[in-house]
């Protein structure tokens, strides 16, 4: 199971929806599902693992695909909000390099991570940013 306690993990707030940036998602059961359902990808992920994503849209939209894949079953929580596309679309590499350094991949899949290590994950996350002098705000 996943090491945050998800019960005072922050998920999507009307607060947040309409933000941009770096989020967490996983699974909360133990079924294996594919990443992609729809196009049954080989990658099956459960509780067991982790999704470090960012989006320039907004977290809401990216958020639908997660529970269209997965149902309700499955947590969706921004974790640094970033006004600046250019800093995020930047800083994706070094974040999945840092991150990559720590932990397995799952699969094919570069941003599905054979962990539960939350808080390491953000605390990884957390130095590349201050590494890269970007302004940003942890959710």
């Amino acid at each position: 199971m996943n090491t945050l306690n998800t019960k005072y993990m922050t998920t999507l707030t009307a607060a947040t929806e309409d933000k941009k940036g770096v989020y967490i998602a996983f699974p909360t059961n133990s079924l294996l599902q594919s990443i992609y359902k729809h196009k049954n990808y080989k990658t099956k992920v459960n509780h067991l693992h982790t999704k470090v994503g960012i989006t320039i849209d907004n977290f809401k939209n990216r958020s639908k695909c997660y529970y269209n894949n997965f149902g309700a079953n499955f947590i969706f929580a921004p974790i640094f909000i970033l006004e600046n596309n250019q800093e995020i679309l930047s800083v994706e590499k070094k974040i999945l390099e840092a991150i990559k350094q720590r932990f397995k991949r799952k699969g094919r899949a570069r941003e599905w991570l054979d962990t539960t290590e939350i808080q390491l994950i953000i605390n990884i996350i957390t130095q590349v940013w201050k590494e890269k002098n970007i302004d940003f705000q942890k959710n």
